[in-house]
């Protein structure tokens, strides 16, 4: 006999299940629910040939749209914060100024930004276990970040933290898109392009330490390079937030398509 919980092999009239540890009297409601999940996820065809991941694009499509807002707070901030700063020290302007408004934006853009996607993973988790993944190191990655400030070497997790969820959420979203291939190879490609564009950054970093330690070195010249560096490191967010706006436009053009939303719903 099987378990009608968990499918394993169990002896005949065994009354517990020595697997899961369920109790084979009650009613099989768990396996229902593990079933329709795993078929959610992994997009199998429904009765009418239509894939059960494409019967939620309407949702999906809403959920992709909070994604979008995420990043592109990220993204307009994070370019709105380089411009300031370079017009403030251009001006001649102290640079405490310049320090002082790039934490309060950037606090602000920051916590809108994690809002925004950590509602938009909750919601699109349920539909790919990458995005699941991506979604528990996102929530590991912010908690590190609140206490880096006071233990130093949680830098270095932060770090490693931020590379592997976003591995896994551009993995997942590729996943997610799976129906549009060109979409699901952009987002499979962007992860790539972000450590491009962090080991680019990491050396402009670099040279920018070099310069202003090096007694013949121009400061002006560092600064440049420091912004260089901030501007690199905003493509990766900047892709992200087209990605998003395409992709949602995709899920949400097919829900039209197939008559499950209308065009004034989105």
């Amino acid at each position: 006999m099987k378990c009608n919980f968990c499918g394993a092999e169990l002896p005949d009239g065994s009354k517990v299940c020595y697997e899961c540890g369920a109790r084979l009297t009650q009613a099989p409601v768990e396996d229902d629910v593990f079933k329709a999940v795993r078929v959610l996820k992994s997009g199998v065809a429904s009765q009418d040939g239509e894939p059960t991941l494409m019967k939620r694009a309407g949702t999906i499509a809403d959920h992709l749209k909070i994604l979008a807002i995420g990043y592109s707070v990220e993204a307009i901030v994070s370019i709105v914060i380089v411009a300031i700063t370079i017009i403030l020290t251009s001006a001649g302007s102290a640079t405490d100024d310049a320090t002082t408004i790039f934490k309060y934006i950037s606090t602000g853009a920051s916590l809108v930004s994690f809002v925004c996607l950590w509602i938009a993973m909750a919601r699109l988790k349920e539909y790919d276990d990458g995005i699941e993944d991506a979604y528990k190191y996102f929530i590991a990655y912010v908690i590190c970040s609140l206490i880096s400030g006071y233990i130093q070497f949680l830098s270095i997790v932060v770090l490693v933290l931020v590379l592997i969820y976003y591995n896994k959420l551009f993995g997942g979203l590729s996943s997610l898109c799976r129906n549009f291939p060109d979409l699901s190879d952009k987002w499979g490609k962007l992860f790539r392009v972000m450590i491009i564009c962090i080991v680019v950054g990491i050396i402009a970093i670099i040279a920018l330490v070099a310069a202003v330690y090096n007694s013949s070195g121009s400061e002006g010249s560092a600064l440049l390079i420091g912004y260089a560096a901030s501007f690199i490191l905003i493509i990766p967010n900047i892709l992200s937030m087209v990605y998003a706006l395409q992709s949602r436009k995709a899920f949400a053009d097919y829900a039209i398509m197939h008559g499950s939303r209308t065009e004034s719903d989105f």
